[in-house]
């Protein structure tokens, strides 16, 4: 099977491990657990993995060890991947930053902006479509998405107007290479995603806002600041997670506090806009409910990002920026966007870039549309 990638899609590990702290780390496969005990790894780890009742049988997550997995080792390295080899691994940790998208057509490769090693690598990287061939043949299923649409369910483009799956994987390679064109700040790429999206629909876009769009944002932000808020204060879950709710509170706190953001690096807005067109290549935009309330998703992110970094270089707003991509990966806030679509609609349709000439794309995909 071969997997579609972005051309320029890179990435190398960054040794961050963000991915053995901030997740669940698991459920781990039972044939994972039994061949690593088959290595004796309970007399050698007591306490390496952790088992829950669940409907067919026992569920097995990784143990921890100072809020990080128990197999992360001092020099960064995963002692599993040192000792056994990489197919040693629970499947999550093999697949992960990758998204493998299968069962479509095009089944596709792309990278989670979850992970700090996009940001550093994006543009120095090993190039993704070396990784394809090996990470096709890997046993693993996609993430699965609490409420996530059905994969035969009509695509939303726009509020109120939804077209079958397979006119949406006609829609979404021109919409890429649209987005490919736009040279300029993540509100510029969306106004002419936008403009793309109401011309494939025979429909006129409505004059943009950007002050109810700033108010749209900065109400959506409180309310997601209380929530983080109080699950970081709550006696429920782990330590890990109360710390890394009040992280994400800290970041969403910085950005509402912030009245001018910095001006916008050229590469910034580069690595912005491949994250975009890789959430339209992996269809995850479509999580939040439909295209529009998930670019504005991934445009409130950007702002997010920006607003909280003193200045909006990739060494400052990228590790930002990664971080917000952890926070909605979470299922509670997965359903806290799910259930604020209308505002997100709204911001989709209300955002004006901040200059006319960034909004002009380098090539012309009128005709594709």
């Amino acid at each position: 099977m071969s997997l579609e990638t972005l051309a320029d899609a890179r990435w190398d590990c960054g040794a961050c491990t963000s991915c053995c702290r901030a997740y669940l780390l698991g459920p781990v496969e039972p044939a994972v657990v039994q061949a690593l005990e088959a290595r004796g790894l309970n007399e050698e780890k007591p306490g390496w993995y952790r088992s829950f009742p669940g409907p067919d049988g026992p569920v097995y997550f990784l143990g921890r060890q100072d809020d990080a997995c128990v197999f992360l080792q001092q020099d960064k390295r995963c002692e599993l991947h040192v000792r056994f080899g990489a197919e040693a691994k629970p499947g999550f940790c093999r697949e992960y930053p990758f998204r493998l998208r299968r069962g479509a057509a095009p089944a596709a490769l792309t990278v989670r902006p979850s992970c700090s090693g996009l940001h550093m690598s994006f543009a120095t990287g090993t190039p993704l479509a070396e990784a394809a061939p090996g990470l096709a043949a890997l046993p693993l299923a996609p993430l699965r998405v609490p409420g996530a649409r059905p994969p035969d369910a009509p695509v939303a483009i726009l509020p109120g107007i939804g077209v079958e799956p397979s006119v949406f994987d006609k829609l979404a390679p021109a919409l890429i290479r649209r987005v490919s064109g736009v040279r300029g700040e993540p509100s510029a790429v969306l106004a002419d995603l936008r403009a793309a999206v109401f011309a494939a629909a025979g429909r006129a876009s409505p004059p943009p806002d950007p002050s109810r769009a700033e108010e749209i944002a900065r109400m959506l932000l409180d309310r997601l600041l209380q929530i983080l808020r109080g699950a970081a204060e709550s006696d429920q879950g782990e330590p890990w997670q109360r710390l890394f709710f009040a992280d994400a509170a800290d970041l969403v706190g910085a950005a509402l506090s912030r009245r001018r953001p910095p001006p916008w690096h050229p590469d910034v807005a580069t690595y912005l806009n491949q994250v975009l067109r890789g959430e339209l290549l992996s269809r995850e935009l479509l999580h939040a409910g439909g295209l529009a309330e998930g670019t504005a998703l991934w445009w409130l992110g950007t702002w997010v990002a920006r607003s909280a970094s003193p200045e909006a270089s990739l060494a400052e707003l990228g590790p930002r920026h990664a971080t917000w991509c952890r926070l909605t990966e979470n299922r509670q806030v997965i359903q806290f966007f799910r259930g604020a679509a209308a505002p997100l609609a709204q911001l989709f349709l209300l955002v004006e870039p901040a200059t006319t000439e960034a909004t002009e794309p380098t090539a012309n995909h009128d005709s594709d549309l």
